[in-house]
C-alpha cells in the first residue's frame, strides 16, 4: 500500500504530465472558440473547474487567458494543497469542496468537468446542481478518456503496461452498452442542455520525446497501483518500446461542449 502523501505526490505529477500533453490542443478544439464566443457578452467570462486536481489546468488556462475568472474546486485536501499554491493571478481561484458544497450563488459562463465525470456519485444531481451555477448563453465542457479507443497496439508493444492500464479504466468506467461519452450526452440533454458538439481526439506516443514523457506517466500509474516500475521485465517493456521507431501508444481522448 502505497503512503497517502507519496500517493497524492503521484497523482499530482500525473496530473501535470497529462496537462502537457493536452492543455493547447484541448484550448485549441474546445475553449478558444468558446471564449472567443463568450468575450463578445462578457469582457471577464467566469469560468469554474469541477474536481480541479493540482490545479495545474486551471492556472494554465489562467495564464493564457488573463481576463477571466476562474474557480477550481476540489474536494482532496491533500491534492488542493498542490493547487493552492498555484494562486498567482489575482483572478485564479482553488476552494477545497467538492460540488455539493459549493453554496455561492454565483453563476459561471464556462464550466469545465476534465477527468471527473466518472467519480461523480449522481450524475442526475449533478445535471440540476449544472442548471443552477449557468444562464443563457453559458457553456459546459467536459472531457474525459474515450474507453471506446483502445489502440490494438497496446497488448503488443506495451502488455505489462496495457493489462494494468485497462484493468484500471475497467474500475472507473460505467457498465453499459453505449459510451460513456453519448451516456453523458443524453442524460444532459434530457436536464436541459444543448450538445453543441462532440470532440474526439488521441494522445499519441510516436516521437522520441513524447514516447519519454509517456514513459514517465506510465511508471507513475505502475507505481500508483501497487506495482514496481524498476522490475526487470518492466523496464525491458519499456526500453524495447523506445528503442522501436515503429512501436507507439495510443490513448483516446473525448471533449462534449454543451450550451445553456
Amino acid at each position: 500500500m502505497i503512503p497517502v502523501n507519496e500517493s497524492s505526490e503521484l497523482f499530482d505529477q500525473m496530473l501535470t504530465i497529462t496537462t502537457e500533453w493536452l492543455f493547447e490542443l484541448e484550448n485549441e478544439l474546445l475553449l478558444q472558440p468558446l471564449l472567443k464566443e463568450l468575450t463578445l457578452n462578457y469582457p471577464c467570462p467566469a469560468v469554474l473547474d469541477v474536481g480541479s486536481g493540482n490545479g495545474a489546468y486551471l492556472s494554465l488556462l489562467s495564464c493564457y487567458y488573463p481576463q477571466l475568472y476562474c474557480v477550481g474546486l476540489e474536494k482532496d485536501p491533500l491534492i488542493f494543497h498542490y493547487a493552492q499554491q498555484k494562486e498567482k493571478a489575482p483572478g485564479l481561484r482553488f476552494l477545497p469542496i467538492a460540488y455539493e458544497s459549493y453554496e455561492s450563488d454565483k453563476v459561471y459562463d464556462l464550466i469545465i468537468v476534465r477527468l471527473a465525470a466518472l467519480h461523480l456519485a449522481n450524475r442526475e444531481h449533478f445535471a440540476q446542481w449544472l442548471r443552477r451555477r449557468t444562464r443563457p448563453g453559458s457553456a459546459i465542457v467536459i472531457i474525459d478518456v474515450d474507453d471506446s479507443c483502445i489502440d490494438p497496439n497496446g497488448a503488443t508493444a506495451l502488455p505489462l503496461f496495457h493489462s494494468l492500464y485497462l484493468e484500471a479504466r475497467r474500475k472507473l468506467s460505467v457498465s453499459t452498452l453505449m459510451r460513456f461519452q453519448d451516456v453523458l450526452s443524453i442524460e444532459l440533454t434530457y436536464a436541459g442542455f444543448r450538445r453543441d458538439r462532440l470532440e474526439t481526439y488521441r494522445i499519441e506516443g510516436r516521437t522520441r520525446s513524447m514516447k519519454q514523457s509517456m514513459r514517465a506517466y506510465m511508471e507513475l500509474v505502475t507505481l500508483m497501483y501497487g506495482h514496481n516500475p524498476y522490475e526487470p521485465e518492466r523496464m525491458k517493456e519499456w526500453d524495447d518500446w523506445m528503442a522501436d521507431p515503429f512501436s507507439h501508444y495510443t490513448i483516446g481522448m473525448f471533449g462534449l461542449v454543451l450550451l445553456v
